[in-house]
């Protein structure tokens, strides 16, 4: 018998293989210049109008689409089109094009042609001004008789003040106002005259007079053709001249001999500057670094000097010192102030340096805050012995999604866990980190987050620190299997929706065992694993064991034990693959008789029965008439002895089905003798029968069974199958 029971857990095995498969977000945009050109009529032309978009901080934005339009046009064309996209500096332009010269008389003298440049939250306005032809002067209908007026006088002042008288201009074209032409100022050095002032430098103070968002220090005139120009001294002292640019739109020329190629006409005058008394010293940058001994500290330190007007100041003296003395070495000792006001110096920490250090930077002449200090942390040198893996190894997640706990590595020394100290991170397999890089804090622990990427599949992550590394291995799953009621087999014959309480059942979909390449079984002792390769079944929210997880060519599926107080009618039947998760209603019978197969040469199937001496039936090896054989099955009903869920009978004991068993061969039923549960396989039913002397004889006589379970009188059937009879 034991040779028996082994070789029907063959057969089964044998059976049951046989399947029939985390950004910059744009907020504002400003003119750069562009705006307020004044083009000359027959060949006049516009330069391109430049706009900037920037985030709510003020930082540049790229990659931002700029979308353009002409509100009012003289026939043009923008050759950028109707979008553009801004560069790594925020930046983008158009240029209008195209446009006829416009004919004109009096009164009508000028056109204002208009442009805007938009982002979601917000827009500006661009004028670019033509000058018509001049039909009052037929021999020369370019004539040019634009008129220009400043109150240009010589300025002078302190470096880092505002003017107090303001400058008017006046632009007008045969006597009639020009509205929209930028007024600028330009300064250059009449000993070197060909490039701008390095010394005194002029500009008009504020933004544009007519619209907000002009970033370039121009003015713009208003409806009477008048702009003021209100000069913000900046630079350093000295003497210089400083001309009027009108038309240029704010475009400052490379050469200040060389104008833009718009419309521009000057008025030169003397810029006189003396130098103003320095106020105060402030940090910019630098402040609370660290480094080892003996190395360079990462960025340098930078002060500014301002004046007493809150100006940056050139020229001014700044003086660095060190404390405690010999803890550090200084680039400069003595600095002198850029045109920016600013200063700055190298530190490198002394190799026996220890704790903190401080550098002060002190500007004698200042009259209010005359020195800053900057702390350094000099850090000890320590030796990495290792990294470990703290959290977040052997994590799934479905497709695109984040996987739940970040990747977190700890940083060891002799000492204990090393703060400070950098650790890359890399990936293999179809996930994206949030870094490839981080540092590990005061614990020593570094971390990332990582995030699956479209297709299954394994995940390797790799954490390096000084020459040590730990791999994390993460799963990517499917979203969830593709399952519907139809997707559910009786295991014995694949009849689609057979399933009763402690029958067999097979799942075939896609999605079921997506990293899998051939079968998982659960083997005894102990029954069945109700998690298996990653998958789990609940039949009406309660787990189902589950016998195999398989992927073989291609076809993926499943096979399990409904539960066995599982209740009747159509319930849920969830599955879990990994993180993946997907549900079908399915109709769960009194009875759901199936017959187990075996697989003959060229694919054919035949119905898994022993003959009395404990070998196969097979067209080699037929039934005979007379004998008692023994089918085995799943899917007869209640038993009259109560079998758990995932349990063979009790030792010694036999469980008999409480329903009708009806054994049909070629159409006819046959003498039935008995029915048990295996005493080896869970949910496999060995029905005993004989055939009688009537049967009739060849390899493919029909073969099934029939429940009828207790309490009705309608029969349930297997599929029909076929066992070749002598």
């Amino acid at each position: 018998m034991n040779r028996t029971r082994l070789l029907v857990a063959a057969a089964i095995l044998a059976a049951l293989a046989v399947s029939p498969a985390l950004a910059q977000t744009p907020a504002n945009i400003t003119i750069v210049s562009g705006d307020g050109q004044l083009a000359l009529p027959c060949g006049g032309a516009f330069q391109p109008m430049t706009a900037q978009v920037t985030d709510a901080n003020g930082v540049p934005v790229a990659g931002t689409t700029v979308s353009w339009a002409i509100t009012a046009s003289s026939g043009g064309t923008l050759l950028g089109g109707t979008a553009t996209t801004t560069d790594a500096n925020g930046m983008t332009n158009n240029t209008y094009t195209g446009f006829s010269v416009q004919a004109g008389g009096v009164g009508s003298l000028v056109v204002d042609d208009t442009f805007t440049a938009s982002i979601t939250t917000r827009s500006v306005t661009f004028h670019l001004v033509q000058e018509k032809e001049d039909l009052t002067n037929q021999q020369n209908l370019c004539a040019t008789p634009l008129t220009v007026s400043a109150t240009s006088l010589p300025l002078s002042g302190q470096v880092g003040t505002t003017g107090s008288t303001p400058i008017t201009v006046t632009v007008s074209a045969r006597g009639v106002p020009v509205p929209n032409v930028s007024v600028q100022l330009v300064t250059f050095d009449p000993a070197n005259p060909n490039v701008p002032s390095t010394g005194p430098v002029v500009n008009c103070a504020g933004v544009g007079l007519n619209q907000p968002g002009i970033s370039s220090p121009v003015a713009l005139t208003g409806a009477t053709g008048t702009a003021t120009c209100t000069p913000v001294f900046s630079g350093a002292p000295g003497n210089v001249q400083y001309y009027i640019l009108t038309g240029a739109g704010g475009i400052v020329p490379v050469d200040p001999t060389v104008k833009p190629p718009s419309s521009a006409f000057s008025l030169q005058a003397s810029l006189t500057l003396t130098a103003a008394p320095a106020g105060l010293i402030k940090t910019i940058s630098g402040n609370n670094q660290s480094a080892n001994p003996g190395q360079n500290l990462p960025a340098p330190l930078v002060a500014e000097v301002d004046t007493t007007a809150g100006a940056p100041l050139s020229g001014a003296t700044v003086n660095w010192t060190v404390s405690p003395a010999g803890a550090a070495s200084l680039y400069n000792t003595t600095t002198s102030t850029s045109s920016s006001g600013q200063v700055s110096t190298g530190v490198t920490l002394a190799s026996n340096a220890s704790g903190t250090v401080q550098v002060t930077a002190t500007c004698p002449s200042c009259t209010g805050a005359h020195s800053v200090t900057y702390t350094v942390t000099v850090v000890p040198v320590v030796t990495v012995s290792g990294v470990s893996i703290v959290s977040g190894n052997n994590q799934t997640a479905i497709v695109n999604a984040a996987f739940g706990s970040p990747l977190v590595v700890q940083v060891n020394t002799t000492a204990g866990p090393a703060a400070n100290v950098p650790v890359s991170f890399s990936v293999s397999g179809p996930a994206t980190l949030s870094a490839t890089s981080a540092t590990t804090g005061s614990n020593g622990q570094a971390q990332v987050s990582v995030t699956a990427g479209a297709t299954p599949g394994a995940v390797t992550v790799t954490a390096t620190a000084a020459g040590f590394s730990q791999s994390f291995n993460l799963t990517v799953s499917p979203a969830g299997p593709s399952i519907t009621a139809a997707s559910f087999v009786n295991a014995a014959d694949f009849q689609v929706g057979s399933l009763s309480p402690c029958s067999l059942a097979t799942i075939f979909a896609s999605g079921l065992a997506p990293g899998l390449q051939g079968m998982v079984v659960s083997l005894p002792p102990g029954g069945w694993q109700y998690t298996l390769a990653g998958d789990q079944v609940l039949v009406n929210g309660q787990a189902a064991p589950i016998y195999f997880v398989s992927n073989q060519n291609g076809q993926e599926e499943l096979t399990f034990q409904v539960p066995c107080d599982a209740p009747g009618g159509t319930v849920p039947i969830k599955v879990n693959v990994g993180a993946g998760t997907a549900t079908a209603e399915v109709n769960i019978q009194a009875a759901s008789p199936g017959l187990f197969l075996r697989a003959l040469s060229g694919g054919q199937t035949m119905a898994a029965v022993l003959r009395p001496d404990g070998t196969w039936v097979s067209p080699s090896n037929p039934a005979r008439r007379g004998e008692t054989l023994v089918a085995f099955a799943t899917g007869l009903g209640p038993s009259d002895q109560s079998i758990a869920t995932n349990a063979l009978p009790v030792p010694g004991s036999s469980a008999s089905p409480t329903s009708q068993i009806i054994v049909g061969m070629a159409g006819a039923g046959v003498p039935f003798i008995s029915a048990n549960l295996s005493p080896d396989l869970i949910g496999v039913w060995e029905v005993t029968f004989q055939v009688p002397g009537s049967a009739p004889s060849g390899n493919n006589v029909t073969f099934s069974i029939s429940v009828v379970p207790a309490g009705s009188t309608t029969p349930i059937s297997s599929g029909t199958t076929s066992i070749p009879v002598q």
